[in-house]
C-alpha cells in the first residue's frame, strides 16, 4: 500500500544523477539521420573519372545533361517539369480578383421574372457565351 507524503526510493543515491537547474537533458539533440538528400547531394557533386568525361564534370551535371537531352529527344516535358518541381519547389501563380480600381467584385443577384421574352432570348445568349469554352483555351 502506497503512503501520502512518504518520498519513494533512496535520494541520496538519485541526487547525483538529476539534471542541474538550467542544464539540458539531451545537449546534443536527436542524433543526426542522414536524409536522402544530403546522400544525393554527395553522389551528384561526385566528378565524372577523366576517361570518361575530360572535362571531369560532376555525376549530378552529367546525369541532368543527359536528363535534359533525353527529355527533349522524346519531348516527355511532364517528367522533366515533375523533377524541376520536386527539387525547386513549384512556382506559385498568383491571382488578383477585383473589381474596378481595385474595389470588391460585386454580385448582383437577377430576378428573371421581370424579364421579357426578348431580354430573356438575349439574357440566355450571354449566359451561354460566357459558360461556352473558347478554342484558345
Amino acid at each position: 500500500m502506497k503512503r501520502k507524503g512518504k518520498p519513494r526510493g533512496n535520494p541520496d543515491k538519485i541526487n547525483p544523477f538529476k539534471w542541474k537547474k538550467g542544464q539540458s537533458g539531451n545537449p546534443k539533440g536527436r542524433p543526426r539521420k542522414e536524409p536522402l538528400t544530403e546522400i544525393l547531394e554527395q553522389v551528384l557533386s561526385e566528378t565524372v573519372p577523366k576517361e570518361q568525361d575530360p572535362l571531369e564534370h560532376t555525376l549530378g551535371y552529367v546525369m541532368v545533361r543527359n536528363f535534359v537531352l533525353e527529355t527533349i529527344r522524346t519531348k516527355d516535358t511532364h517528367a522533366f517539369n515533375s523533377i524541376i518541381d520536386r527539387v525547386d519547389g513549384k512556382v506559385k501563380e498568383r491571382f488578383e480578383l477585383g473589381g474596378e480600381d481595385g474595389e470588391p467584385i460585386r454580385i448582383e443577384t437577377v430576378d428573371a421574372k421581370r424579364f421579357t421574352d426578348e431580354e430573356l432570348v438575349e439574357y440566355e445568349k450571354l449566359v451561354r457565351k460566357a459558360t461556352t469554352p473558347r478554342s484558345d483555351d
